[in-house]
């Protein structure tokens, strides 16, 4: 439980916001000589981090088509009555955007892999395999899954070498009760913004500060003009 603000608040934060910044530098890796070439080629991904950056720029365009495109395809995440669906259902919705614009790239849901795990999606390419591990706001491990289940379990598997996506799905404030936004904890205020969730769920995240589990947060609330 969070303890109240003192005079020694302000201290510690800067202190754990350096230390954060001094493990994310410790543990980065420069890319490969074969990734740079493959990125410079537009070729396909050739390492689990080339594959993660290549997943993360297409979740890019996901969320431009779910804010902009013409057949509406933030629907798909909600039903008739306008709450959003369950995380299983947001999935499969979220494969058929994907699959519409990655050629080259398998996306399996509800893959095996490491331990005879699941993973809600699995992205392959030749050897390499990807996990994502999806969670709607209201998820009761919201706050906890980027380190037990994916990093803890899923991107153990040897063909993504550590790497996996946590995406999250934010409706904001405007559904029912249900399905309204975890807080982080008593005594600290939850985040307003999908930008302010991400960067709260990497700050409390060691595997997303180590480097190799990526955070994405897919803003799926309602047009405002709707």
């Amino acid at each position: 439980m969070a303890e109240p603000s003192d005079g020694y608040t302000e201290t510690i934060q800067s202190v754990a916001a350096e230390q954060r910044r001094i493990r994310v530098e410790s543990t980065y890796t420069p890319p490969s000589l074969e990734t740079i070439v493959s990125i410079a080629r537009d070729d396909l991904p050739v390492s689990p981090l080339d594959l993660r950056t290549f997943l993360v720029e297409e979740l890019a365009v996901v969320q431009a088509k779910i804010k902009s495109d013409d057949v509406d395809s933030w629907r798909g995440f909600y039903d008739q009555a306008e709450v959003p669906h369950e995380e299983e259902r947001c999935r499969d919705h979220l494969l058929l955007l994907l699959r519409q614009g990655s050629t080259g790239i398998t996306f399996t849901p509800e893959a095996h892999v490491a331990a005879d795990k699941e993973v809600d999606i699995a992205c392959s390419i030749g050897t390499l395999r990807l996990p994502i591990e999806i969670k709607g706001q209201w998820h009761r491990e919201l706050w906890r899954a980027a380190d037990r289940q994916l990093a803890g379990l899923y991107a153990k598997d040897w063909r993504a070498d550590g790497h996996g996506i946590y995406l999250v799905l934010w409706f904001g404030n405007q559904v029912a009760e249900h399905k309204h936004l975890r807080g982080p904890g008593r005594s600290i205020d939850p985040p307003r913004t999908p930008e302010q969730l991400r960067e709260m769920l990497v700050s409390t995240s060691l595997a997303a500060l180590d480097g190799k589990i990526e955070v994405v947060v897919l803003d799926l609330s309602r047009p405002l003009t709707h």
